[in-house]
């Protein structure tokens, strides 16, 4: 026993006395790499209207809601996904350009948020406007892209709406 205890003094001796920069190993901060994820850009496509509930003394919608669908959304919650105007300049007798803002809602709840200016020319009965992404919830909590929207009003004032664009930094579903 005495053998086993001499042995692990000596060799604790050894070890404390082996020149062990105790500065080193208590100061220097350790250099660590973080892998960033991979910004991923999917194509996104809608077919999609917007009904208003809200009209105010300009003649125009106020706010509203938004039906049909998206690819990576699917059919979109029309009870849920909601626009705002926010802002409105009268471009010409017919013509008039307004910002939005707003959610699409997919039916599993995950929201994607978004901002517009759109221009309707309603002598052609031509709406055009680029839809900006900026984060959501869900899946959707980091995304941002685009959607270049084309559509027209019918009779019943929905309107009708088909876009492209790409779409960012979309997580996996729940």
């Amino acid at each position: 026993m005495k053998k086993i205890i001499i042995s692990i003094a000596v060799l604790m001796l050894i070890f404390i006395g082996s020149g062990c920069d105790k500065e080193t190993l208590m100061t220097e901060e350790p250099t660590v790499n973080f892998k960033s994820a991979e910004m991923k850009s999917i194509p996104i496509t809608a077919d999609f209207y917007a009904v208003t509930s809200t009209w105010i003394p300009d003649g125009l919608a106020y706010s509203g809601n938004l039906g049909g669908n998206f690819s990576h959304l699917g059919k979109i919650d029309f009870e849920k996904s909601t626009f705002e105007r926010t802002g409105l300049e009268i471009l010409g007798p017919y013509t008039v350009r307004w910002e939005m803002f707003g959610e699409v809602v997919a039916a599993d709840g995950d929201a994607l948020h978004y901002t517009l200016w759109g221009i309707m020319d309603q002598e052609k009965n031509e709406y055009t406007s680029t839809v900006t992404y900026s984060g959501g919830t869900g899946r959707f909590e980091n995304a941002s892209g685009y959607l270049d929207v084309t559509g027209y009003v019918d009779e019943s004032h929905v309107l009708w709406m088909k876009g492209d664009g790409l779409l960012s930094n979309v997580g996996s579903s729940k």
